[in-house]
């Protein structure tokens, strides 16, 4: 029988959509919608914000977040400040002063109730560390606590939450009280839920010479914790044998060690740094770190890349450390990880010309790129671009997860151009909301979550709306039913997509759509 006008305009669309597909998949070097939830929002627009590493990022269960930064503009802008985001991205009032004057290199860390601690470098009243509680809604829960100690100066602090409402923080002791001499060390504190100390400073670190730094943390569900750092010395005779390398040691809600340390890197040939690392709720963990010299390049081609290693919560290495960014040309550094409630995890990392090319892989200058994994460590697709303003370097990410597939990506850029940075001002801090999909399921890396038109809203259904709905039929991304099931099935296919499509195009057709709880 042959189709009626109306059968045939909507097959002829579905055909349409279902082309569209591939050329919204996110692919090397371009920018793909396909991959966000969001564009890059400025985070201040207000300020310069120098130099370029002074933020930090931290995101709650309900897809909430903060970004917190340093302000280093005239009194009295100076100092650091908090930006909350709700779950769809969009600023929750305006910035909160968290610390007014001189300061540096601040860390975060949320808890569940929407609560977080700010850590920070401070001069006053001595070269140290200041803390500062502050609530769901960023007001102060209490006053700055200064931390120092009389014979170290304390630099580069980390923060994670702890099980039951507490936190622990590492950082770098230069004139360690714990090793007379110039040598840098790790030291930790724990502190309550009220950002008391707890207890007495730790020691990290037993390897002692050498420079032990850049430390990071990151906890289980039981108050157990494990951190990784850089050790080694620049004359090339490091802990792992070479220059430095990446070293861990776990330790138990009491803050003592579990075992002695271990060397993380298996490569020692040159330096393995700039480590970072997420500890799942069972104890398990994933590391990541720069490989100097890692890629398996042509010859003459030298490049740096990003590599994982995965721990079980025994502290047993799953296996040899992988190079994980699927490019190799360049320089892949500066990686943060993100890890979901199921395992699985995704690690953002700056790309740049390397040291003898010049190829800038985003276009012009560093950029930011991804690449996600399920628990067992395999990738979900290729590494794929974050930032889409391109001019210039985009660099030093933070990143951070909701536990569910969602995450955000921070970053520095060195910029400016209207519609995301301000005119003028060299330096800007954006931010970009994505999600995973169903990971375990084939889902593509970067899937958004929600429609990007008008089905939740009063607007006018249009045909992004239909596209996302098929490709949420197809398994490509994920959209809730009491949305995209516009005809009350109890599954999202094709038909919905084709009811919603009509609707677009002011056909007659049932458009039910379910209200969300």
């Amino acid at each position: 029988m042959p189709r009626t006008r109306l059968e045939h305009a909507a097959v002829v669309a579905v055909a349409v959509v279902l082309a569209l597909l591939s050329t919204l998949v996110p692919r090397e070097g371009a920018e793909a919608d396909l991959t966000a939830l969001s564009g890059p929002l400025r985070v201040d627009p207000e300020t310069n914000l120098v130099p370029p590493s002074q933020r930090a990022l931290a995101r709650f269960e309900d897809g909430t977040f903060v970004v917190v930064y340093r302000d280093s503009s005239a009194y009295p802008n100076s100092g650091q400040w908090a930006q909350r985001y709700d779950a769809q991205g969009a600023p929750i009032g305006t910035r909160a002063l968290v610390s007014q004057g001189g300061s540096a290199q601040p860390s975060v860390a949320g808890r569940d109730d929407g609560s977080f601690l700010v850590v920070w470098e401070s001069e006053s009243p001595g070269p140290g560390l200041d803390l500062r509680l502050m609530a769901a809604d960023a007001t102060p829960l209490g006053s700055e606590l200064h931390f120092s100690t009389a014979t170290a100066v304390h630099r580069n602090p980390d923060v994670a939450a702890l099980a039951g409402g507490g936190f622990v923080v590492v950082w770098d002791s230069y004139y360690s009280p714990f090793l007379p001499g110039f040598d840098v060390e790790m030291g930790g504190q724990r502190f309550d839920s009220s950002a008391a100390p707890v207890g007495n400073p730790f020691h990290v670190n037993s390897y002692t010479t050498g420079y032990q730094q850049r430390g990071r943390v990151s906890a289980d569900d039981n108050g157990r914790f494990v951190v990784v750092w850089q050790s080694g010395d620049f004359g090339g005779a490091g802990q792992d044998g070479a220059y430095f390398g990446v070293i861990g040691r776990r330790f138990d809600a009491t803050a003592s060690p579990f075992g002695t340390e271990f060397v993380v890197n298996t490569f020692t040939t040159y330096s393995e740094d700039s480590p970072d690392v997420a500890m799942h709720s069972d104890g398990s963990f994933v590391v990541v770190w720069r490989t100097q010299y890692g890629d398996d390049e042509p010859l003459g081609v030298i490049s740096d890349s990003v590599t994982l290693r995965r721990y079980a919560s025994s502290g047993q290495p799953l296996g040899d450390e992988i190079h994980l960014n699927s490019y190799i040309t360049g320089l892949q550094t500066q990686p943060v990880i993100a890890m979901d409630d199921d395992g699985s995890f995704v690690v953002a990392f700056t790309s740049a010309s390397g040291y003898n090319t010049f190829d800038n892989r985003d276009g012009d200058g560093a950029g930011i790129f991804a690449r996600c994994f399920v628990a067992s460590g395999q990738p979900v697709g290729e590494d794929f671009i974050v930032n889409t303003y391109t001019t210039a370097d985009q660099t030093l990410a933070s990143i951070a997860s909701d536990g569910d597939g969602d995450f955000v990506v921070a970053w520095h850029g060195a910029e400016a151009v209207t519609g995301y940075f301000q005119d003028l001002e060299p330096n800007g801090i954006a931010v970009r909301r994505f999600g995973r999909g169903q990971l375990g399921g084939g889902g593509v890396c970067g899937d958004p979550i929600a429609p990007p038109g008008s089905l939740r809203g009063s607007a006018l259904v249009t045909a992004t709306d239909a596209l996302f709905a098929l490709q949420a039929a197809v398994l490509l991304v994920q959209c809730e039913l009491c949305v995209c099931d516009v005809n009350d099935s109890g599954g999202v296919t094709a038909s919905d997509a084709l009811i919603i499509l009509q609707t677009a195009v002011g056909l007659a057709a049932q458009l039910t759509c379910p209200p969300c709880a």
